[in-house]
């Protein structure tokens, strides 16, 4: 079983939220998506909806990374880069929220899942 110090933990949170804000980690809910509707497009409008909300559970798992390795830690550097972590989250949170409701609208020209090539 792999174990993180606190550090670590914030440290990751914060690598993760970075990640996940600049769009890095959309392939974690195309390919999930792929997996499971086994189309070779994500041209399908329940799919980018699908996408969507995987994102938004990836989000929520940094999220809770970042504020379980906050929660233990003093008022130093790694408290603050926990919490960075967290902040990225959130902001990643908000953009995969409005995509989705961009999907459900029927907009499919934004969001996680457009201009990526498989």
């Amino acid at each position: 079983m792999l174990t993180l110090t606190p550090q670590a933990r914030a440290i990751a949170a914060l690598l993760l939220g970075f990640a996940y804000v600049t769009g890095s980690m959309s392939s974690i809910g195309i390919y999930f998506m792929l997996a499971i509707t086994r189309l070779h497009y994500v041209t399908n409008r329940g799919t980018n909806e699908g996408i969507d909300v995987v994102m938004l559970l990836v989000g929520t798992a940094i999220l809770l990374l970042g504020a379980r390795s906050a929660r233990g830690l003093a008022d130093s550097w790694p408290r603050w880069v926990a919490q960075a972590g967290q902040l990225l989250a959130l902001a990643g949170l908000v953009i995969t929220l409005v995509t989705l409701l961009a999907a459900v609208a029927g907009r499919t020209d934004v969001g996680f899942s457009t201009g990526i090539a498989l």
